[in-house]
């Protein structure tokens, strides 16, 4: 990628933030020993960053997209509790197929 034209003043912060970032410590630390207010060199350097300007921040991207499965079709529930016009409550935990919540219905309709 070719380097875009900077201006003077562009040239300069991407001149302060290039020596800050090899100097040894932190922003804060150089903004100080330089005169520089910290809160325009992270604006810079985030602004050079998002145009690509400082090396190794082309490209990047705050988000990724992530794809979910969808859940499956006949997803069932892995307990059940069924409560009869009479009172009688059938509850039945574990994992249920669909083999398995045929019999509990069927069951449940026996009882009186």
């Amino acid at each position: 990628m070719a380097k875009p034209e900077l201006s003077e003043r562009q040239q300069y912060w991407l001149e302060h933030i290039t020596a800050a970032d090899a100097s040894d410590g932190t922003l804060v630390a150089y903004a100080a020993a330089h005169e520089l207010n910290v809160k325009d060199l992270y604006q810079w350097k985030t602004a050079f960053a998002r145009r690509g300007v400082l090396p190794g921040k082309a490209g990047k991207r705050a988000f990724v997209r992530v794809a979910t499965p969808p859940p499956p079709a006949a997803a069932l529930p892995t307990s059940c509790s069924i409560t009869l016009p009479n009172g009688v409550r059938l509850q039945v935990a574990g994992a249920l197929d669909a083999t398995m919540l045929g019999e509990v219905l069927t069951a449940a309709s026996s009882v009186s």
